[in-house]
């Protein structure tokens, strides 16, 4: 018969595993601990970890302790009411929300699924932000409100850094979004040309600035509505204006302004 969470598969002995949504309550530990989840807020432990298809909740509930995120995945992945720290690298598949209360300043986040995605980060830094691309499939990151990844070591946004399918990654406009290097794929592929960086809204600008005042290049990209500051951020290959962007060098005129992607499935 069927185990809890999981279903049988129409194959053989194969077993094939139901959504679910996992809470940790471990206070310290390490991700892949079954002693450390629960299938409730503050219930019992011993539920399975989260994985790709489930989602992943920190809250009140879950103790103010140390969880090591031990670069494992979850779908979508909330810690609205956690208090307590994060630290490691966590492959996020669907939406991101973290919360006012913690710690988060030593947690890289992938931001690697198939579809649209969102980040809310609520205040919190984290040390870098990878924004995949899909293998195939044109997608959206939004980042909902000022993102921050400034840490002593890395502070990166690195944007379709795989070279995957074309990434619209758009910035909350009307705020900024501070990093110590922001960077791309430097080879094309199936997305020459056709990521867009741009704002939330058309016609205002977001602000990407750079903490550190470095240098960062960009590749294959049509940017639109950014206002870049703190460093020089130059486009170096197929880098295109189109409209409403200040502070960038080397951007390849189209004419025109707003042009606004919108949605990418």
């Amino acid at each position: 018969s069927c185990q809890p969470d999981q279903c049988c598969a129409e194959s053989g002995e194969s077993w094939s595993r139901l959504m679910a949504d996992r809470y940790w309550v471990g206070g310290t530990g390490t991700w892949n601990d079954t002693a450390k989840w629960s299938a409730s807020s503050g219930g019992a432990s011993g539920a399975s970890y989260p994985t790709a298809t489930d989602n992943a909740f920190f809250d009140g509930n879950s103790g103010a302790g140390t969880a090591t995120l031990n670069n494992q995945s979850c779908a979508n992945l909330t810690a609205t009411g956690y208090t307590g720290t994060m630290t490691g690298a966590v492959n996020v598949k669907g939406d991101c929300v973290l919360g006012s209360g913690g710690v988060y300043t030593a947690v890289s986040l992938y931001l690697n699924g198939s579809g649209a995605q969102s980040l809310t980060s609520n205040g919190e830094a984290l040390r870098h932000i990878f924004v995949e691309g899909d293998a195939s499939a044109e997608r959206t990151v939004t980042f909902e409100d000022a993102t921050t990844a400034t840490a002593a070591t890395y502070g990166y946004l690195w944007f379709n850094y795989n070279g995957g399918a074309a990434v619209t990654l758009r910035l909350k406009d009307g705020v900024t979004h501070t990093f110590n290097t922001v960077a791309m794929d430097t080879v094309g592929g199936p997305s020459s040309g056709v990521n867009a960086l741009q704002s939330t809204t058309p016609g205002v600008q977001a602000t990407l600035a750079d903490a550190n005042g470095g240098s960062n290049s960009l590749y294959y990209v049509n940017v639109s509505d950014i206002a870049a500051t703190g460093g020089t951020f130059t486009g170096v290959t197929n880098a295109y204006d189109y409209g409403g962007n200040s502070g960038f060098t080397g951007l390849i005129s189209v004419g025109g302004a707003g042009l606004f992607f919108g949605e990418v499935a």
